[in-house]
């Protein structure tokens, strides 16, 4: 029990000196990547010198750290992030994988070698499809209908207002029709009223003077 307490002191004494001594500044420039929420990604860190003490940063602060070829990684890191001890001993890689992105993954991750060169990577979670989606359903101030938008909405909208259009336009020249006749009738009555009785007189003229040869004829003597 005295040696399990023991070695936790230890490696909380080695962490906390191993980060006063940990650089502030990356070495080099800052190369931004993007990772997918819920993705595995990688950061893919090097060492220039084999060192089995290493540590992994992120915002200054540690996430994991080899030991004489164990493996340490702080809480809440443990399930998601894998690094190899061996490998950064061996090749000098000390590629970092995150299972499972999370939008609160992102930061400025470093990794200082033996040398005390620092690469740094600035990692930015982007949201997936689904999660984005989520996310302008919150951000928006009206809800969305659940009905589609129709295709033909637009044709079918111009149809509809050019019919009502003819029908005004159609009702509107009846009108002036109507009112047109209904002006011009009483005159045509009119016109036809003295033409018929022109037509009369005309005619009982020509009856009159029938007759009144019909008399005269009738009159004159008539020879032997």
């Amino acid at each position: 029990m005295m040696k399990d307490a023991m070695a936790q002191l230890l490696l909380l004494l080695t962490a906390l000196v191993h980060a006063s001594q940990a650089p502030e500044e990356c070495s080099g420039p800052t190369t931004e990547i993007c990772a997918t929420v819920g993705s595995n990604f990688t950061l893919p860190f090097r060492s220039s010198g084999c060192d089995p003490r290493c540590t992994w940063l992120r915002d200054c602060h540690d996430v994991c750290f080899c030991r004489d070829g164990y493996l340490h990684c702080e809480a809440g890191y443990k399930s998601r992030f894998k690094v190899s001890c061996e490998n950064v001993t061996a090749e000098g890689d000390g590629s970092m994988i995150i299972l499972s992105v999370q939008e609160g993954d992102g930061g400025l991750y470093c990794f200082p070698d033996s040398r005390h060169n620092s690469s740094c990577f600035n990692l930015v979670v982007k949201p997936n499809g689904t999660s984005r989606q989520v996310a302008d359903l919150k951000n928006s101030t009206t809800l969305p209908n659940n009905t589609t938008d129709d295709p033909n909405k637009g044709w079918k909208t111009g149809v509809a207002v050019g019919f009502a259009i003819g029908l005004v336009v159609g009702f509107l020249l009846g009108a002036l029709a109507f009112h047109f006749l209904k002006k011009k009738c009483p005159n045509q009555l009119v016109q036809d009223v003295h033409h018929d009785q022109r037509r009369n007189d005309v005619e009982m003229q020509r009856n009159g003077d029938n007759n009144e040869d019909d008399t005269q004829h009738q009159l004159m003597p008539q020879e032997g």
